[in-house]
């Protein structure tokens, strides 16, 4: 167990802003929109340089529907905290470091946040959003570089 035993430690996470409009307009009778989902993912470290906050926020359609067959507008916002074991063998250099902070956090933040939508979505009575898995190498190589 130890061998597979990773570095990264999950300290914790919250739900920081979900916001849900549904368009009075909005009819079954509308042809059905394509899913628009557009993610967003960013990275702060705390002072102490052994934990990182990461954030993914997730905008389903736009927040404006006025006379735009959508069905609603959701915007989820999910933080988690992390840190890294300093004795964990894996962690030798800046590079590996890095890219365990970056591409696991996101892969151990995502479900949250689409269980999160698949709820808000049943419960409002509408057809529940089921997001597909995503590649979160390419969500974070594109989100952090516009930082």
């Amino acid at each position: 167990m130890d061998k597979a035993k990773s570095a990264l430690i999950f300290h914790n996470f919250w739900v920081q802003d979900i916001i849900f409009k549904k368009n009075p307009e909005y009819t079954k009778n509308d042809d059905k929109p394509r899913l628009d989902v557009k993610f967003s993912v960013t990275q702060s470290e705390e002072v102490e340089k052994s934990r990182i906050i990461v954030s993914i926020g997730c905008e389903l359609f736009e927040p404006e529907f006025t006379n735009k067959p959508i069905p609603f507008y959701l915007n989820v916002v999910v933080y988690g905290q992390f840190g890294l074991d300093a004795e964990a063998s894996e962690v030798d250099d800046e590079a590996t470091k890095d890219q365990i902070l970056k591409a696991n956090t996101v892969a151990i933040l995502f479900p949250y946040v689409r269980s999160i939508i698949s709820t808000i979505t049943a419960t409002a009575n509408i057809p529940p959003i089921i997001l597909p898995p995503i590649n979160t190498y390419k969500l974070i190589s594109g989100s952090l570089k516009n930082r």
